[in-house]
């Protein structure tokens, strides 16, 4: 009963990173740069922050870039990265607004510099 249980284990996981490959062969990632900066983290309860942050591409065509998202201390994650998905165009300004849902609810301590912002 356990060699069934561990083969299932591992016939999930090897379905999973399939399916992850096949994912990133199918939608490449963008090599558009682009400028991010945070504006503000602001508290919606003890546990949710609210990040407002603006991007502004530097493709000379309009472009779709993936965010990765982040929240942690040196050695501290406060909530795990996500993935967001922008569309921007050449030259403006985007300012987008992402809820994050805190590991620990210390949503007051929570800092500009502690969100980890990165489009590509």
């Amino acid at each position: 009963m356990a060699f069934l249980l561990m083969a299932a284990v591992v016939a999930v996981v090897v379905v999973l990173l399939a399916a992850n490959i096949v994912r990133h062969a199918l939608s490449p990632q963008s090599t558009t740069k682009v400028d991010v900066t945070v504006d503000t983290v602001s508290v919606v309860d003890p546990s949710h922050v609210r990040i407002t942050a603006t991007l502004r591409s530097e493709a000379a065509e309009p472009a779709t870039v993936s965010c990765l998202v982040g929240v942690a201390r040196p050695a501290m994650p406060l909530a795990f990265p996500i993935h967001v998905t922008e569309h921007l165009s050449p030259g403006v300004d985007r300012q987008i607004t992402i809820d994050r849902a805190l590991i620990k609810p210390v949503a007051t301590t929570v800092r500009s510099s502690d969100v980890a912002l990165t489009c590509t």
